[in-house]
């Protein structure tokens, strides 16, 4: 079974914009079938550009445990 996004986590997001832009490219010459890698690629990188970073999860998870520490005093 595959997950999405596996396997990414180690290319930087600026490789991952060039990969889109020559996936693109190579759609437009060589046809649909590198379609569903186009749209793959592009998915991996619309999730990694949306997602938090480490330190904003870390404070969001710092904030609701404040949350409820403070709520049970």
């Amino acid at each position: 079974m595959t997950h999405r996004g596996a396997g990414t986590e180690h290319v930087s997001t600026e490789r991952l914009e060039k990969a889109v832009h020559a996936m693109a490219y190579i759609v437009l010459r060589h046809g649909e079938k590198y379609g569903p890698l186009l749209d793959r690629l592009a998915d991996d990188l619309e999730a990694r550009t949306r997602a938090p970073s480490a330190r904003d999860r870390a404070r969001q998870i710092l904030a609701a445990m404040t949350r409820e520490v403070s709520q049970h005093a």
